[in-house]
């Protein structure tokens, strides 16, 4: 109730995202949010049980907040009640330079950072008395409130442009990164490869291992993915992406 409560309060404010992008926890996967996103035509992305590294950007960043929450917990003594601090913890994460778009997710989101918003500064009481003196007649101050819009938006475009190419930078980083890594496990293309299917026969407890076994459908090698990920395509021509450590070559079996 707490988590479809808090996702629907950052609607309301901020407006509906196309995609709702979580793990498979009971807090995102129940009734309400299917009822939220129904409702406000959300298309809610799920990523693979038990298997990070498929949505990296999840992980991530629950690893981030999770790490900023217990150090404030342990340095202010606060026997782990992450509740008392998490909207300043999440204000601070958003507030930070991220390493890979260099910027805070504050101002790509609003073109600015968060130091220099005036609605933080000010109370909305105290900001329609600021306002109060704008007169819709005088073309002047018209014309100044539509060129700040419109360098406002000019802002936020470049700012997403930019990090956009940041994170295409450091997304080719890793991929070469880890290619030489995993260099073993690297496929060609247009080599046939089965898929390692892992299935969960222990529906009442996560503790013991995936049943492995192998896809009798055989798949071409297509390409590789800026994050790794192997591009395969079907014999009937759908094409999805897989982690190279979930592949066999049928020329090795």
């Amino acid at each position: 109730m707490e988590v479809s409560k808090a996702i629907n309060k950052i609607i309301l404010m901020f407006g509906k995202p196309l995609i709702l992008h979580t793990d498979n926890g009971k807090e995102f996967v129940n009734e309400r949010i299917s009822r939220l996103c129904d409702e406000y035509k959300i298309k809610h992305v799920r990523g693979r049980a038990r298997c990070p590294w498929v949505q990296g950007q999840v992980e991530r960043l629950n690893q981030s907040l999770k790490y900023m929450l217990s150090s404030t917990c342990l340095s202010e003594n606060l026997d782990y009640k992450w509740i008392s601090i998490i909207d300043r913890i999440t204000s601070s994460y958003n507030s930070t330079v991220h390493s890979t778009t260099s910027f805070a997710p504050f101002r790509i989101m609003f073109g600015e950072n968060a130091d220099q918003s005036a609605n933080i500064h000010y109370s909305e009481e105290e900001l329609n008395l600021l306002f109060a003196d704008l007169d819709s007649s005088n073309m002047d101050e018209k014309d100044d409130v539509e060129n700040y819009m419109a360098w406002k938006w000019f802002t936020v475009s470049s700012t997403r442009t930019k990090a956009v190419q940041y994170s295409d930078a450091a997304e080719e980083k890793m991929l070469k990164k880890n290619m030489w890594k995993n260099d073993t496990s690297v496929f060609k293309i247009g080599e046939k490869v089965v898929r390692r299917i892992k299935t969960d026969k222990n529906k009442g407890t996560r503790k013991r291992y995936l049943n492995e076994h192998h896809d009798t459908r055989i798949y071409n090698v297509k390409g590789f993915s800026p994050t790794g990920m192997v591009i395969l395509e079907s014999e009937d021509g759908r094409e999805i992406q897989e982690d190279s450590r979930d592949l066999a070559s049928l020329e090795t079996n």
